[in-house]
């Protein structure tokens, strides 16, 4: 049976930024994305958002987001920054 080959990427991933609550420790999609390989490259300009879970406005920096897959239709999977 021949081998599968895997698809490279090309170009960078598109990433969603997403942020935890501090009340509910729960993700919220920010609206906002980036390529996953210049994100620690922005300046972050207006870091409030007001909280889909508690309802509070929460600042966030680039340290305390988690960056998920935009596509591929899984809600769930996220990768915490290092």
């Amino acid at each position: 049976m021949p081998e599968r080959s895997e698809k490279i990427p090309t170009e960078p991933l598109v990433m969603r930024i997403l942020v935890r609550c501090p009340a509910t420790a729960r993700l919220f999609v920010t609206g906002l994305t980036t390529k996953a390989n210049t994100f620690a490259q922005i300046e972050v300009v207006d870091n409030r958002l007001t909280c889909a879970h508690c309802g509070n406005v929460h600042l966030w920096t680039q340290e305390n987001v988690v960056l998920g897959r935009q596509s591929g239709g899984r809600k769930n999977e996220v990768r915490g920054r290092k």
